[in-house]
């Protein structure tokens, strides 16, 4: 059978004319179920998970000889699969932060005690990190940010609807449930904590910025002296904070919610103590709850996987644990997934592929018509100073000085994964001023993703994501420009979108565009957010133009410089003849509708639409093409077609 595109997936009753998304989709979504442990699933998930199980062989292979694991990530994942060891232990390694807890007798008790919590990953009301400075992308810079809440996104605690009332119903069960379970509340007692700690946390919230407004990337670039940080807070001990956290007081710290910290200074005496406590204890136990013993992962997955996701059934530890590996200790399992299933043939493609992609990429910014020249000169600088990554790092991240202890030397899930969290501090804590690492990644190679970083100008291309339906060498050219020849597409304009375009080619926050052509950018983006908040996936609920923007900004662009680059390589090979009746531009917009073909429960989609950037599958797969004049002559589309827009509406930024 051809490579690329699966005849079966196809719903040939369809015209694509009207219904282009059905008749690629159609066979797929009528024969695949949602697998009962996923809240979604589509082409990623199934090739995630497919790259999962080759990880997990690796893992049992690593466990497989007799002797403690030598591999740090496998003697992980062994402790997390000691299910019997893990219901032994339960909260045990946190033992001594619940004492402390205990000696709190007033507020300015808390800025050591918040030190201590940050630095093992259970913070609270403040939260510190260590990032490249985004005004001087050469050294690394301490941030001060906004708290991660308890539910996912600030809208859960301040929309008044039925739908958000019971989310918010279910929360405060959740936390009056971990508090009686787990910290020796009565019911009457667990029930009073928990909506305090309810209105606490909905305070909080009121007092930070909005998901659209943290798109704005100048708005969260407040860098402040020692003293400048003390006079924002000045009740707070900041020397203690830091000291807990085993940091020397930086000298400087960009503080991301300045106006969030004012409220904490002037409220955060007046808080009932007792409140505060209730709070340390219920986010020490819900922090932990993903590693622990099975009452509070499973309280924890009925909260997050059934309730916020409609998610059936939990996914089997080893799939679980496996999420888990890849996320903290993913190159040490990614130089041997590398060395068994990414051949340098892939990669050789891959490069190909970018450099035809920037090629094309140059030649749009060459020809657009509303940016000047003095803009246009320096995005053509910013696009060669691109740095490309792909299929795994040069140089491998050191865990020597990472102590992970299995289950013959008397480790347990829970503490190894403290450790980890301590251990990143330690390096983060040295790195406060000294010079960015650019070699270093930010996902393991096994990993179904790619990125786009401003702070390194550079995109970065996973080896998991080299694999089909995203790429394959056995498929046509149309094929694989539709799908990976996008995504490459995707993260390059990620480089130009509303906040990638605010970084110079170094990576600094930098406005190197000129006022007026700011000005018709945000024009040409203001009609994209609009087309984007007339989706309705529900009768009471639209998409968010706004908070998705830089998405949809890369799909367009990415879609339509991968086209670009299609005729590139044809020029070079020579255009082919249809294959199975399909000419070459329709399997490049197939190709496309087929790396985005999802199903999803209702609260996922729900959840999805309020905290993920990325929109849904469906409109992913027709919006971007839908502004796309080759996309109507590919089909012959016309007025009255499902997706049709007049070509006055299709937008074209990049």
């Amino acid at each position: 059978m051809e490579k690329g595109i699966n005849p079966v997936f196809l719903d040939l009753s369809v015209d694509p004319r009207e219904d282009f998304y059905q008749f690629v989709n159609g066979g797929w979504m009528s024969t695949t179920e949602i697998p009962p442990d996923r809240s979604s699933w589509g082409s990623f998930h199934e090739l995630s998970k497919n790259t999962d199980q080759k990880v997990l062989a690796i893992l049992e292979e690593q466990l497989s000889t007799p002797g403690a694991a030598e591999n740090k990530a496998a003697r992980l994942y062994e402790t997390g699969m000691n299910a019997s060891g893990i219901e032994h232990t339960r909260l045990s390694p946190l033992s001594e932060l619940f004492k402390n807890i205990d000696k709190i007798q007033k507020t300015t008790d808390l800025s050591s005690f918040l030190g201590e919590l940050s630095g093992l990953g259970f913070g609270a009301l403040i939260h510190f990190s260590v990032h490249p400075d985004m005004g001087n992308s050469t050294q690394y810079a301490a941030y001060i940010e906004a708290p991660n809440l308890g539910l996912p996104e600030r809208e859960y605690y301040l929309e008044q609807n039925e739908n958000t009332q019971r989310i918010r119903d279910k929360y405060i069960s959740y936390i009056s449930g971990l508090l009686q379970n787990e910290g020796n509340y009565s019911a009457d007692e667990s029930t009073d904590a928990a909506i305090a700690i309810f209105l606490l946390e909905k305070d909080l919230a009121t007092h930070m910025i909005s998901k659209e407004e943290r798109r704005n990337m100048n708005r969260l670039y407040n860098p402040h002296t020692r003293d400048q940080l003390t006079s924002l807070m000045p009740s707070w001990n900041w020397n203690c904070y830091f000291e807990s956290l085993d940091i020397r007081f930086p000298e400087r710290v960009i503080v991301t919610e300045p106006v969030y910290y004012s409220f904490l200074e002037n409220n955060l005496s007046g808080i009932d103590i007792e409140t505060l406590k209730h709070y340390f204890r219920f986010l020490l136990i819900h922090r932990a709850a993903p590693y622990a013993h099975s009452s509070i992962e499973e309280a924890h997955f009925e909260l997050y996987g059934k309730t916020l996701e409609g998610t059936e059934a939990m996914r089997p530890r080893n799939e679980r644990l496996v999420k888990v590996v890849n996320q903290t200790l993913g190159e040490l399992l990614g130089q041997l997934f590398v060395s068994k299933h990414f051949p340098p043939s892939a990669k050789e493609t891959a490069m190909e592929m970018t450099t035809d992609i920037v090629s094309a990429f140059k030649q749009r910014i060459a020809n657009l018509e509303w940016m000047s020249e003095s803009t246009r000169k320096y995005a053509l600088e910013k696009l060669d100073a691109f740095k490309v990554k792909i299929g795994y790092p040069d140089q491998w991240k050191d865990y020597s000085a990472l102590d992970i202890n299995g289950n013959e030397t008397g480790g347990n899930y829970l503490q190894n994964m403290i450790s980890l969290v301590r251990w990143k501090q330690h390096i983060d804590a040295q790195r406060i001023g000294k010079e960015v690492d650019r070699e270093e990644w930010f996902m393991p190679p096994q990993m179904v993703n790619a990125y786009y970083n401003p702070m390194f100008n550079e995109i970065v291309f996973p080896a998991a994501i080299l694999q089909p339906p995203f790429f394959n060498w056995e498929a046509d050219a149309a094929i694989n420009y539709g799908g990976i020849g996008a995504v490459i597409g995707h993260e390059i304009t990620h480089g130009f979108d509303d906040q990638g375009s605010r970084f110079d080619k170094e990576g600094n926050l930098n406005e190197w565009w000129t006022g007026e052509d700011r000005e018709r950018f945000n024009a040409l983006t203001r009609r994209l957010i609009d087309q984007f908040d007339a989706y309705f996936p529900f009768e009471d609920l639209n998409l968010n133009g706004t908070f998705t923007l830089g998405e949809n900004i890369a799909d367009l662009g990415g879609l339509s410089v991968a086209y670009d680059a299609l005729q590139l390589y044809y020029q070079r090979h020579g255009r082919p003849e249809p294959i199975n009746g399909f000419t070459a531009d329709q399997r490049f917009f197939m190709s496309w509708a087929t790396v985005w073909r999802t199903k999803t429960r209702p609260e996922s989609l729900r959840n999805q639409i309020k905290t993920d950037p990325h929109p849904p599958g469906l409109y992913r797969a027709v919006a971007a093409p839908s502004n796309m004049d080759k996309f109507y002559s590919a089909f012959a589309l016309t007025p009255g077609s499902k997706w049709y827009r007049q070509p006055s509406d299709r937008i074209k930024i990049w």
